[in-house]
Formats: C-alpha cells, structure tokens, sequence
C-alpha cells in the first residue's frame, strides 16, 4: 500500500478537503484547506508529489478533465474561485471569476467541454464555464442556500445539485436537477393542439384547458396554463365576435401587450428588452421584465392578433435570465 504525504506542515496547518484519481489512475489529487491552503497531485505508481500549489484561501473541491490533461480546482478566495491547471506543466491555465462567495464543488461534463460550479453566498446556483477558452456560458442566478456539491449525468445533459439543509427545521429543498439547452430541445413536451382557438403550442407537461370558459355577445376567452419546476406557462386567446380590421389588430395587440408589461413592473423592476415581431403578416409585440425582488423575477410577453383571435403568451420564471424551456416555449407556438 502506497502512503502520500500533503506537505511537511503539521497536521493542525492544513487538511485535504477532496481526493481523486485522474481518469487513467495515473495521478492522484488532493485539495487542501487551513493554513496551508493548495493543491497537491502525486504520481501514483512512484508516490513523488508532481505539483503543489499554494491558494490564497481554502481549497474546498478538485476534479481531473476526462483525458487526464487538467484539473480543476474551487476554494473560497472570490478572485480565484475556480482554477484550471495543467499537469504536465503545472501551468495555471485559467482562472474563472464570478463565484460570489466560496467554491464547494466543481465537476466536469463528460465530453470535457464544459465544467460546473457551486457553493456559498446565496446569490447563485452554479456557473457553467467552456474548459477551453474559460468562457463564462451560463450563470443561474437565483438566491439560494449554500450548494455542497454538483455532479453532471453521465450523458451529460442534467446538472444535479445538494444543496445544504437543517434537518427537519425547515422544507427545503436538498436536491435539484438541471438540465442542458439541448436536453430540453430534445425532451418529449406535450403537444398542445387547439382546434378551437386554431393554434399549437409545446408545454413541458399537459396544461389546464379552460376554452370558452368565459363568453358573451363580443368576445369568447380561453385559457391554457401550467405551472412546472419554478416556472408559469400560459396563453390566452381572446376571439372577437366582430368585424376588426388590421388597425383594430394591431392597436389591441398593442396595448394588451402594454397592460401585461405594467402589471409584471407592478412590484418594481425593469423592462429589459421590448420590441415587435412579424407573423402571418400581423405585427406581434414583445416585452421582457425582470423584477430581482419578487417572486416572479422574468416576465416574458408577447402578443399578436391573428384573424379574430387575440393570442397572449406569458412566460414566467423564479429564475432571472433566459432559460431553454422559455425559449423552447415561444419558439413552438403556432397558428394554423
């Protein structure tokens, strides 16, 4: 049995807070926290320590890229969060900043691509890096307890978290799943196809139908809304029971359009982005609100009057930024 040593410090200077094998069994690595903070990686077969590298603060989590090539490291210094070194070389060859607070866990995707982070701080749920170019893609940002740790599915398209819990005191949430842009292009949604209101639309599970749930002698409303994983899907149609005119479509897409943007500023926040849209020839009008502060922190809208029916679309999200099931949502909707 091989025996490692971290360093000649005493025991009381430092103490490793991960381990692991690099893919080949080749090296083993270790981060190291307490005073002596670092990483250290040893030759298995030989026992010689190949690297060791001192950090500013903690080193709370490591994990090897698939071929072997790099390892990654978190620890709790804000400016170094999350490292990537080079073996071969002992090289830092990245360092990935926007952690708000201490790095706890760190994996890489499966095909070496992409590599996820986690930890304190309460203002984010992981940050999702390119290994290569250390290019920020993806940041969730939601508060949140402190996150422990973070591992990727073995295809590589879900994100599971733990996330720190108080036994009993509370209900809370312990683990989540997340799941990649092109894991929920690629997910069974149920297809939602209205005859009466001549469109369809794609919702992550089958929706409340409410058609015709409210009529009289000028309009007919219909509903269709879903409540899933933090987020609200929901369109209405409204049919006009009278003869409109493309002035009369586009002025009453315009201003429902207007009334959903004011009612998602009600609790403050800002409008993010507005504009218009072209479908079937009708003008379409669009508004993004993020409020940080409420419950619903993205509100996204869009309106368009197609024949006689005025469609609304809402989209909304306890999560801040645009997500792939927003975008797959506005994406599959349809008028036949």
């Amino acid at each position: 049995m091989q025996t490692f040593y971290t360093s000649p410090y005493p025991l009381d200077l430092e103490y490793i807070t991960e381990i692991e094998f690099s893919p080949d069994d080749t090296y083993l690595g270790a981060s190291i926290a307490n005073r002596q903070h670092g990483l250290s990686i040893w030759e298995v077969t030989s026992g010689n320590q190949i690297l060791r590298s001192n950090h500013l603060e903690d080193m709370n989590c490591l994990t090897f890229s698939p071929n072997g090539r790099y390892v990654i490291t978190g620890g709790g210094d804000v400016e170094n969060g999350v490292n990537i070194w080079e073996i071969s070389s002992g090289n830092l060859i990245h360092k990935l900043l926007g952690s708000p607070g201490f790095v706890m866990g760190v994996d890489v995707s499966p095909d070496g691509k992409h590599i996820a982070s986690v930890g304190m701080g309460g203002q984010l749920i992981f940050n999702l890096w390119d290994l290569e170019s250390g290019e920020l893609i993806q940041s969730i940002d939601k508060n949140s307890l402190t996150i422990n740790d973070v591992t990727f599915s073995p295809d590589g398209q879900s994100l599971a978290l733990a996330f720190t819990t108080y036994g009993d005191a509370f209900e809370v949430t312990t683990t989540a799943l997340f799941q990649t842009e092109e894991a929920v292009m690629q997910n069974d949604w149920y297809p939602l196809k209205s005859d009466f209101n001549q469109f369809s639309i794609h919702f992550p599970k089958e929706p409340t139908i409410e058609e015709n749930y409210k009529s009289d002698t000028y309009y007919s409303y219909s509903k269709y809304e879903l409540s899933d994983g933090g987020d609200n899907y929901f369109v209405r149609a409204i049919e006009y029971k009278f003869d409109v005119d493309d002035t009369k479509r586009r002025s009453a897409a315009k201003k429902s359009a207007e009334t959903m943007a004011n009612q998602g500023l009600a609790k403050g926040g800002t409008i993010i982005s507005e504009g218009t849209f072209t479908y079937q020839g009708m003008e379409g009008y669009e508004y993004v609100v993020e409020t940080p502060d409420s419950g619903w922190k993205r509100k996204h809208y869009q309106v368009v009057f197609i024949g006689d029916i005025l469609y609304e679309l809402r989209f909304l999200s306890t999560q801040l930024g645009e997500s792939a099931v927003e975008k797959r949502f506005f994406d599959s909707f349809s008028i036949f």
